[in-house]
């Protein structure tokens, strides 16, 4: 897959100082799970970004990487179950859509996020 293919170059774009090309880079990660996978590190880095646009979008990406474990194999979820405490802190983020979308990841289920 194509995103997979260039992950890495992908990655790299998380730390652009662009608000924009941070969030796309995270939208191209978010369409391969292995992609997820392999760069879970770098997103979940940017739980701490200085955009909640971009805050969220690490979180969504968290909450899908645990659906793609429950329909697929529980090593996907290793992202999310690595990171939990990042996650939990979010819950307290001065943005209401980052709370929001913490709420979300840490409702997708408990054997996928604690």
């Amino acid at each position: 897959d194509s995103v997979l293919q260039h992950g890495a170059a992908i990655a790299s774009k998380l730390d652009d100082p662009a608000v924009a090309v941070r969030h796309a880079a995270l939208t191209a990660l978010e369409k391969s799970p292995d992609a997820v996978l392999q760069h879970g590190a770098a997103i979940v880095s940017k739980l701490d970004d200085s955009a909640a646009v971009v805050r969220h979008a690490a979180l969504k990406i968290l909450g899908e990487s645990s659906d793609a474990a429950l329909q697929h194999s529980k090593e996907k979820s290793a992202v999310q179950n690595e990171h939990s405490p990042a996650i939990v802190r979010k819950l307290d983020d001065p943005e209401v859509i980052v709370r929001e979308a913490a709420v979300t990841v840490l409702g997708k289920s408990s054997d996928s996020v604690l």
